[in-house]
C-alpha cells in the first residue's frame, strides 16, 4: 500500500514538474512572435488592410495562446493545491494515527507499569506487617525467654536451699540417731551389767544354799 503511494505521488510530481516546460515553450514562442517584424512590412507595395488583418490574427493568436497558458496554469496551480492538501491531509491523518499508536502503547506499558509498581508497594507493606510481626514476636519470645531465666534462676535457688535444707536435717536426724544410739547403748550395757550381777547373786545364793543344803545333810548323817 505504501510502495503504491509512493509511487502515485512520484507519477504526480512528475507531472508537476514537467507541466510547465510546454507551456514555458509556447510563452517564449508567442514572445519571439510578437517581437518578430512581419515580412509584409518590408514591401513598400503592401497595403494597410492587408497588414492590419496579418496582425490582428496575430494578436488574436496570442490572446488564445494567452488565455490557454493561464487556464493550463490555473489547473497546474489547482492541481498543485489539490495535491498538497490531500498529501498535508493524509500526512495529518498518518501522524494522528501514529500519535494514537504511541498513546495506546503508552498506556498499555503505563497500566502494566502501575500494576507493576502498585504489586510491589502491596508486597513491601506486607512485608513490613510481617516484619513487624516478627519483631513483635520476637520481644514478646526475648521477654518470655528472660522471664523462664528468672523463674529458672529462682528454682536453682529454691533446689540449692532445700538441698541444703536436707543435708542440715539429715545430719541433724544422723547426730540425733547416733546421740540415741549412744543412749541405748549405754542402757544395754547397764542392762547387761546388773543381769550379770544379779545372775552371779543368784548363782551365789543358789551356791550357797546347796552348800547349806549339804553341809546340813552331812551334819545330819552325823
Amino acid at each position: 500500500m505504501a510502495t503504491r503511494r509512493g509511487s502515485g505521488q512520484k507519477a504526480k510530481g512528475k507531472d508537476l514538474s514537467s507541466s510547465p516546460k510546454p507551456l514555458k515553450d509556447l510563452d517564449q514562442k508567442v514572445e519571439s512572435l510578437k517581437g518578430r517584424k512581419h515580412p509584409l512590412d518590408d514591401e513598400e507595395d503592401a497595403g494597410p488592410h492587408e497588414g492590419g488583418e496579418v496582425l490582428g490574427m496575430l494578436d488574436k493568436f496570442g490572446a488564445d495562446v494567452s488565455k490557454a497558458f493561464l487556464a493550463k496554469r490555473q489547473r497546474v496551480e489547482t492541481f498543485a493545491k489539490t495535491i498538497t492538501k490531500s498529501c498535508q491531509q493524509k500526512m495529518e491523518q498518518q501522524w494522528e494515527a501514529q500519535q494514537k499508536e504511541r498513546s495506546k502503547v503508552a498506556d498499555d506499558y503505563s497500566s502494566q507499569l502501575n500494576a507493576v509498581l502498585h504489586q510491589w508497594d502491596t508486597d513491601m507493606i506486607k512485608a513490613k506487617e510481617q516484619q513487624d510481626k516478627m519483631m513483635t514476636m520476637f520481644q514478646q519470645q526475648h521477654k518470655l525467654f528472660q522471664q523462664m531465666r528468672v523463674a529458672q534462676r529462682q528454682r536453682l535457688n529454691t533446689l540449692k536451699q532445700l538441698l541444703d535444707q536436707y543435708t542440715q536435717a539429715l545430719e541433724a536426724v544422723e547426730k540425733t540417731h547416733y546421740s540415741q544410739q549412744e543412749t541405748i547403748h549405754s542402757e544395754l550395757r547397764q542392762e547387761v551389767a546388773m543381769l550379770q550381777k544379779k545372775v552371779l547373786m543368784d548363782t551365789q545364793q543358789q551356791d550357797m544354799a546347796a552348800m547349806r543344803k549339804s553341809l546340813q545333810s552331812m551334819m545330819a548323817m552325823m
